[in-house]
This record gives C-alpha cells, structure tokens and sequence, in this order.
C-alpha cells in the first residue's frame, strides 16, 4: 500500500521506510548531479588556466560567453546542496524545526530553484532573439541577461523573506522549505514564477521550432507570418553573411536544448507540485520519480555541455 507523499506538507513527524526509500533516489540524483557539476567545473578550470597561459598577458575576448550557462550550473549547484542535504533528516528519521540547518535548507533550495528558472528563460529569450529575430543585440548581451537574473531572483526572494521572515520555512515534506500554511508565499516564492516560465518556455520554444522548419518566417517589424507547405524553406542554421553571425546561429541551436531539459525535468515536477499544492495527496512513488527527475537537470546540462559548448571552448584554446 503506498503511502500518500505531501510534498508541501507541514510537520513531517517520523519519516517510515517507503518515504526513506524516496528520499533516497532524490539524495542519489542530486549526487549525480554534484558530481557532474564538479566534474565540468574542474573541466572549465583546467581550459581556463591553459587559456590565460597562452595569452601571456594579451588581451583576447571572450568568443563564448558562458555567463548565462554559469548562471544556470550555480543555480544546479545550489539544488544540489538543498536535495543532498536531505540526508541529515534522513539519517535523524524525522526533520527538526526551527533550526539554523533547515532554514539554511530551505534558503539554499528556493535561491537555487529561481536561478535555474530564471536562467532558462533568459536562455529561452536569448535564442529567440538570435535564431527568429536574427538580432544579435549587444556585445555582451548575455551578461546583461544574467544580470538581470540575478536582479530579478534577488528582488523576489529579498522581498518574500523580508516581509514574511525566515520562520515562514519549516518541514514541508521530506525536507525544509515554505510551510503550506504560507500559499501565497509558495506561490510568489517560487511555484507561480516556475509554471509561468514553464508555459513561456513551451510557447517560445514553439515559435522557435516553426521558424526553423520553415512554416512560420518573420517579416519586417517582427510580424508572424505562416507559410503555404510549397514555399516552405527551412532556416539555414549554418549560413550567415560573416562569421560572427555564424557563431551566434551555432551557439543559438546549441541554446536550443536547455529549455528542452528544463520541460523534461519540471513538466513532471510542476504536475505533483500543483496537485499537493491543491490540497491533494501524491503517492509517494510518483512524487520520488519526479523530484529525482527534477533533481537529474544538472546531470543532463552538464552532459549536454560536452555535447555542444565544449567544441566552442576548445576553439579558444587555438
């Protein structure tokens, strides 16, 4: 019989065996996922220090500029950090509250959930830019976009505790974060950002996928306009009139994937989240699958890393 799993719960009392096996698989995803991050953060280290030696001083722009994707693995850190830590209550059976660890749990796992979220819109809005408005905009336009992350997870997150206090964060489940007393804090905290970015995310990546195929083109003053299937052409990712426009059209494709990643691992996610927030119970089951799955989207970012930036870092190195 499996026990139902109230992810928003509030106190979580003595945790049984089948709610210990679900904390488990969430412990070992956000593991795999740590160490995936560790193993690309040694990887961009180790290019870096070769890159700066081979300068010897020289001035060089930075032909991949990682700001946003930096953005995004601290924020997959930080989750990391929060999900891992789960095993402290793991170990101790239950979660105590308050305390200075599970504030700092909870803290550490809603900063770390708005950067991944606010990231990937960025990323999202980035490629829609380069790849359907062929607007490369300014030079350092992805740092701007990263900037404006930061702004916006500091001003949200700044604001909800400031007004509501630290003690709004208590067991909420299998590990700390907004009690389910505080709705309206969970929504504006985090649960109502996270199914906006998802429905942007999907509508964005849409457009996007029209205009490659070539059933939508965008005319002047950036008007939609569909296409009859005989005059269909698709985009040439890999053609452009200089080269600068052919690395941004690369790096644009390559941008493609994260917010795939991002449905992938929160559409499950989001599900679980708005059902328990609903008032509705989740077998524990289906609640371990899909936060483990939420807990994996550092994982597949890192491996989706060496599977398209890392050829564009080597490019540096030459």
């Amino acid at each position: 019989m499996s026990t139902p799993f109230t992810e928003s719960g509030t106190d979580s009392g003595i945790f049984g065996f089948d709610e210990k096996i679900s904390m488990l698989f969430v412990i070992q995803s956000a593991s795999l996922s740590g160490i995936a991050i560790t193993i690309l953060i040694a990887y961009k280290l180790y290019h870096a220090v070769l890159r700066a030696l081979r300068r010897r001083g020289r001035h060089q722009p930075d032909a991949c500029d990682s700001s946003l994707f930096l953005t995004l693995m601290f924020g997959e850190s930080l989750r990391v950090v929060g999900k891992v830590t789960i095993l402290k209550w793991f170990n101790e059976g239950t979660i105590t509250s308050p305390t200075a660890f599970c504030y700092a749990q909870g803290l550490i796992q809603t900063i770390g959930t708005n950067l991944i979220d606010w990231s990937t819109l960025a990323i999202t809005i980035h490629t829609f830019l380069l790849l359907v408005l062929q607007w490369s905009g300014p030079a350092h336009i992805a740092k701007y976009l990263a900037l404006g992350v930061w702004l916006m997870v500091g001003l949200i997150v700044g604001l909800t505790f400031g007004i509501r206090g630290i003690e709004i964060i208590g067991p909420a489940g299998q590990w700390c974060w907004v009690q389910s007393r505080h709705k309206t804090e969970q929504l504006l905290v985090e649960y109502l950002w996270m199914w906006i970015i998802l429905v942007l995310t999907i509508v964005f990546y849409t457009i996007d996928a029209l205009v490659i195929k070539g059933w939508v083109v965008i005319e002047g003053g950036a008007r939609p306009r569909w296409v009859a299937s005989e005059d269909r052409v698709q985009l040439k990712l890999t053609q452009a009139d200089s080269e600068e426009e052919r690395a941004n059209k690369k790096m644009a494709v390559q941008l493609l994937f994260y917010p795939v990643i991002y449905f992938i691992c929160v559409f499950p996610f989001s599900l679980t989240r708005w059902m328990t927030f609903s008032g509705h119970t989740v077998p524990h089951q289906a609640a371990a699958f899909t936060t483990s799955l939420f807990c994996l989207s550092g994982l597949f970012n890192v491996v989706l890393f060496f599977f398209t930036r890392r050829d564009m870092v080597r490019a540096q190195l030459d």
